[in-house]
């Protein structure tokens, strides 16, 4: 069973962007913000968090589009960058005239990455007109809220593209079952067990129904009669980076273990010379990380435009050697 949906809204000759939803969190994702037009309005509204890689029009050309879709909503949402992200975010605002926006309660989150593991975050609020309050901190890792957290890589692409992977926290599952078999019956009790294993609380009391007494047990007692602990699983997205040995090993290391690795495959091998000078990975390139890396699914993605024309020869090497690991989105 996957837990991920994630819709590629352009063809993988066009812009980049993959909208993402995951069964046990309320908010979707956005990986990278090109052209948007197979996005919904509801699908904008539904947004919790956006990854861009880098600026190059074909993966930030969309932002205009999800500002449009949520001026009005009323919501906060956040965005993700490399160095310099800020200054990007803050040019597009400042291409619109905010004289009527006050009363409207929207404000995005900008946060700029940097490779030090250090953050920029600049808040824009239509309160302030969007003009930007800038707080910068070093971090531990990133709470995206319900348990899900991110990791990130940056990589050379001449200008440094950042790789983003979103992780599950570990899923607790009642075991029906068992819960009929012991007795128990359902309640409010086993929303409560299921909170305090998420947040590591297994001292905890929890009072339980079973056949119409009532009993307290530690979360642990609890969980160890009822509960399935389902490993947690990821999405990797990984464009944008030359074709050298650094960048090799760090997108290795970076999607080790993935339940999903979406990587960018822009030229043939025949077309090396050429990857080497545009910084971008060749299809063997890409196969030989997700191979190594260890993960489990694969999507390729971001082909080059000139093989559009002869789709049926590139698409029939596409996934040659994967063997039945390809992610249909």
């Amino acid at each position: 069973m996957f837990n991920f949906t994630i819709n590629q809204l352009n063809s993988p000759f066009d812009d980049s962007a993959f909208f993402a939803r995951n069964i046990y969190r309320k908010k979707a994702f956005l990986f990278d913000c090109g052209r948007l037009g197979g996005l919904s309005h509801s699908e904008i509204l539904s947004l919790g968090d956006i990854f861009v890689s880098h600026t190059h029009m074909d993966h930030f050309v969309g932002f205009d589009r999800i500002l449009r879709g949520v001026l009005k909503s009323g919501k906060e949402l956040r965005i993700f960058g490399p160095p310099g992200f800020i200054g990007n975010v803050d040019g597009k605002f400042r291409g619109y005239t905010w004289d009527l926006v006050e009363d409207y309660t929207f404000a995005m989150l900008a946060v700029e990455l940097f490779p030090d593991g250090k953050r920029k975050i600049a808040y824009f609020s239509a309160k302030n007109r969007f003009v930007p309050v800038l707080s910068e901190f070093t971090p531990g890792k990133i709470n995206l809220g319900e348990g899900f957290t991110l990791d990130y890589e940056f990589f050379d692409h001449r200008t440094l593209s950042v790789g983003y992977r979103v992780n599950e926290p570990l899923q607790y599952s009642v075991d029906k079952e068992k819960l009929a078999g012991l007795g128990y019956k359902g309640g409010p009790w086993l929303s409560e067990l299921k909170k305090a294993l998420e947040t590591g609380s297994r001292d905890r009391e929890i009072t339980a129904d079973c056949n119409g007494n009532y009993i307290t047990l530690t979360a642990a007692a609890l969980e160890s009669e009822l509960i399935v602990v389902r490993p947690p699983q990821s999405v990797t997205y990984i464009t944008d980076l030359a074709p050298s040995v650094t960048n090799m090993e760090k997108a290795i290391k970076f999607a080790a273990g993935s339940t999903l690795l979406i990587i960018e495959s822009v030229f043939l091998d025949e077309d090396e010379e050429h990857a080497v000078k545009k910084n971008h990975l060749t299809l063997n390139r890409a196969k030989e990380i997700f191979l190594k890396s260890g993960s489990e699914y694969v999507r390729f993605t971001h082909f080059a435009a000139r093989y559009e024309n002869d789709k049926t020869r590139f698409m029939n090497t596409l996934y040659d050697g994967i063997n039945g690991k390809v992610w249909h989105l």
